[in-house]
């Protein structure tokens, strides 16, 4: 009898966590949608369709993962076949602008963590930057886009991932209180 009395209190338990779960996520979900909406409605896009700038020299894009976590960027040669892309994770880097033209991406903990792939005629080379910068259609806006990438940091930060180093404690020091009895 006790058996099936536990088996009921973990399977509400189970029940509970499991109807809980899925608010916790659409609500993180609809902060990003209206985070990535507001930057969006900044850059002159409509929602999806990615946001692209032409310069003198270069043609850039730009568009977000499903999840709205991680920024691709492209830019394009316009005289030449170069391409660089690069892939940012939202979560790992700190978004920041210094007053130039364009929003810093560093990455969090000094650790390379931006893909970045330059591709050519008889040119492939990939590696993992620390930083980047992304130049955008009208620099007026950027400081409201670094706050908005700040704010879609946060949203898209696990702050149960551990950090890139491992555990703040070797294994085995984890407690520093007394032992068990």
């Amino acid at each position: 009898m006790h058996g099936v009395q536990r088996s009921g209190v973990w399977l509400s338990l189970l029940l509970a966590c499991a109807c809980a779960g899925p608010v916790v996520v659409r609500g993180d979900t609809e902060a990003k949608r209206d985070v990535i909406t507001y930057i969006d409605r900044l850059l002159g896009r409509e929602q999806g369709d990615g946001w692209a700038r032409t310069g003198q020299y270069f043609a850039w894009g730009f568009d977000f993962s499903r999840d709205g976590c991680t920024l691709n960027m492209t830019r394009r040669e316009l005289t030449g076949s170069r391409v660089l892309r690069q892939t940012i994770p939202l979560d790992r880097t700190r978004p920041g602008w210094d007053g130039g033209s364009s929003v810093l991406f560093a990455c969090d903990h000094g650790n390379a963590c931006i893909a970045t792939l330059h591709e050519g005629v008889g040119l492939r080379d990939e590696y993992a930057a620390r930083q980047t910068r992304v130049f955008t259609p009208d620099p007026h806006d950027l400081p409201k886009l670094a706050d908005a990438f700040t704010e879609l940091k946060r949203l898209c930060d696990d702050p149960y991932r551990l950090p890139p180093q491992g555990p703040a404690f070797p294994r085995g020091q984890d407690f520093s209180g007394g032992a068990y009895q």
